[in-house]
């Protein structure tokens, strides 16, 4: 049993919860899958979730319907880009305790 939450999923909330979102996102140290479907997101609003995505070890991020646009194309990417340096790291740091190809 894992002691934290591991997948998120919202759908239709309204403008005037984004920011308890926030702060759960923040707490959210197990958080793998974040699934938020048509919601009032936006780009300015996706900015202020920024910090608090690049802090949960996120594998799946569905943004569907959330009225993004290419404005939000540079956001996304630090986000992909962070993830993706975070798991080569860990697995890098594993291969040294293990001995990976030995």
């Amino acid at each position: 049993n894992k002691p934290y939450l591991e997948m998120m999923s919202l759908e239709g909330v309204q403008q005037s919860n984004f920011s308890y979102i926030g702060k759960v996102l923040s707490q959210c140290s197990g958080l793998e899958t974040l699934r938020i479907r048509n919601c009032n997101l936006g780009d300015a609003r996706l900015t202020s979730f920024l910090p608090c995505m690049l802090g949960c070890p996120l594998k799946k991020v569905t943004l569907s319907g959330c009225k993004l646009t290419r404005k939000s194309a540079y956001n996304m990417c630090k986000i992909i880009a962070y993830h993706g340096c975070r798991r080569d790291t860990l697995q890098w740091e594993h291969s040294l305790r293990t001995g990976y190809g030995k």
